[in-house]
């Protein structure tokens, strides 16, 4: 069991379900997020409940019973990304959001296509649950795309 290796602000709960979920296949390619602050840092790993209790996010249309809720989001392609860091710089207070891309892997953290559980979902779309003492791990493989 993984539980007590995930984010502390994770309910026990939660963290049951979480640890329930296999990994999808190995990502052997690029996976890509938006930097909201325009830095690669502990913060831009945050997970979507860590932004909600920080304020960095809206609390509305979130499911708390969700694992989702509790993942930070990475995408198998930029496009996704680029949508989103347009919308953070046109509609709330991130003057410099930017893409950026790496790697992931099973000894970071748990990770799920998240259409595996969700079908509507993006297909896209990746919820990765960072263990706790990876974070590092997980910022030393990121970079700023080049603008």
């Amino acid at each position: 069991m993984h539980e007590d290796m995930f984010a502390a602000n994770i309910p026990s709960d939660i963290c049951k379900k979480i640890d329930e979920i296999e990994n999808s296949a190995p990502i052997k390619e690029d996976v890509y997020r938006v930097s909201k602050t325009g830095t690669i840092s502990e913060q831009t790993f945050d997970n979507t409940f860590a932004e909600v209790l920080k304020g960095t996010t809206s609390a509305r249309n979130k499911d708390y019973s969700e694992v989702g809720t509790y993942s930070t989001s990475f995408y198998l392609s930029p496009e996704p990304c680029d949508r989103w860091k347009s919308f953070l710089a046109k509609k709330y207070r991130y003057p410099n959001p930017l893409v950026i891309k790496g790697h992931i892997d099973a000894s970071m953290g748990k990770y799920q296509q998240t259409v595996e559980r969700l079908k509507d979902a993006d297909p896209l779309h990746i919820d990765m649950w960072i263990y706790e003492d990876m974070i590092q791990a997980v910022i030393d493989e990121f970079e700023i795309i080049e603008e």
